[in-house]
């Protein structure tokens, strides 16, 4: 579908093909190391405020990028309305839209733990909030829910929790995210997850603070969604919640996958504009 999309855009552009950016490694200076007369490049923008220390996103990169010639200037392209309105304060200049994080077309419903299991996957960052992990350990445990940690840079000693600071294979993530039973993102900022969209591939649900992301991928009232990300009791809740109905996973996947293909089609028909 969106091969299609792309080809239908070329031919309004007069068969000049864009360029779509989509792992910038440079930050924000990308914004203008695409220009071009000849076509509408796009550059994705995943994180304009970055989780971690990140090349081309310092005052002087930022006021550089800010910089441009609407006439030759890339289509900034986001995956969530958090990055777009971050995206605006940084690139005033620039036309940006939003598309959502892409998903496979397929789910794979794995096989699930025997018993019930809530796993935190991917590398430490900064904005990992461990208080609240802390705070919820004892007593997901004291509840007979295991609680697990996989990825790189994880500190040992997080009460409740099983840490494996150590690099997960992709195969291996897959079975992982598969077997649990719901995935939590104890995350102070981010902008989408990866491993959110992952998780729903392989049919497990996400337990995520309020953020545009999470309202995409899940419903603007789903109970999944924590909306004091600090509160224990609120993070407990929405755990237990998203265990009770795990069985759902299926649905959320048709309904965000529709989404994607909805968001994906009138962004990659704005290039021509």
């Amino acid at each position: 579908m969106l091969r299609d999309a792309i080809y239908n855009v070329s031919e309004l552009r007069n068969d000049v093909h864009p360029n779509l950016q989509i792992w910038p490694s440079l930050g924000l200076l990308e914004a203008r190391l695409w220009e071009s007369e000849q076509a509408r490049n796009v550059v994705l923008i995943h994180d304009p405020i970055p989780l971690r220390r990140q090349v081309g996103f310092d005052a002087i990169s930022t006021h550089w990028a800010s910089k441009n010639a609407k006439r030759v200037s890339p289509l900034i392209m986001v995956h969530s309305d958090d990055a777009l309105r971050a995206t605006e304060r940084l690139l005033p200049k620039h036309t940006i839209t939003k598309a959502l994080h892409p998903i496979k077309t397929a789910q794979n419903m794995g096989e699930k733990s025997p018993e019930p299991l809530v796993v935190v996957a991917g590398q430490y960052k900064p904005e990992r909030n461990l208080e609240i992990l802390a705070a919820i350990g004892p007593h997901l445990r004291a509840k007979g829910i295991r609680a697990q940690i996989l990825g790189r840079g994880w500190p040992d000693g997080i009460p409740g929790w099983t840490v494996s600071d150590k690099f997960v294979a992709e195969d291996d993530l897959d079975a992982i995210l598969a077997a649990a039973w719901c995935v939590l993102l104890p995350y102070d900022l981010y902008f989408q997850s990866g491993i959110a969209i992952r998780a729903l591939e392989n049919g497990t649900l996400t337990v995520t603070p309020r953020t545009s992301f999470g309202e995409d991928l899940l419903g603007l009232n789903s109970p999944s969604i924590i909306d004091d990300k600090r509160s224990p009791r609120d993070t407990i809740s929405a755990i237990e919640y998203t265990l009770d109905h795990r069985g759902t996973a299926g649905e959320h996947f048709t309904r965000y996958r529709d989404l994607t293909d909805q968001s994906w089609r009138r962004a990659l028909l704005s290039i021509s504009d």
